[in-house]
């Protein structure tokens, strides 16, 4: 599955995105719903992670919340 940055507030009490959010991730997808495969992120540089969050941090919390691979993939380095 790959997260989207968009807030739900009926389930992620804080205005967080989803791709950031324990309560998504881990609560309502791996738990509630259970799944067990793979969660990828959306580009961390997409402006609602970079602007709010930065990249690193951004990283961070997703694997916090339960993603297994984070993309960083609009920088060419």
């Amino acid at each position: 599955i790959m997260t989207a940055h968009v807030v739900f507030p009926a389930i992620e009490k804080e205005a967080v995105p989803a791709t950031l959010s324990k309560a998504v991730l881990t609560g309502l997808l791996r738990e509630q719903l259970g799944y067990e495969g793979v969660i990828v992120t959306d580009c961390l540089e997409m402006h609602a992670i970079a602007k709010h969050f930065g990249v690193g941090e951004g990283a961070v919390l997703a694997v916090e919340a339960s993603a297994d691979i984070v993309l960083v993939s609009h920088t060419l380095q």
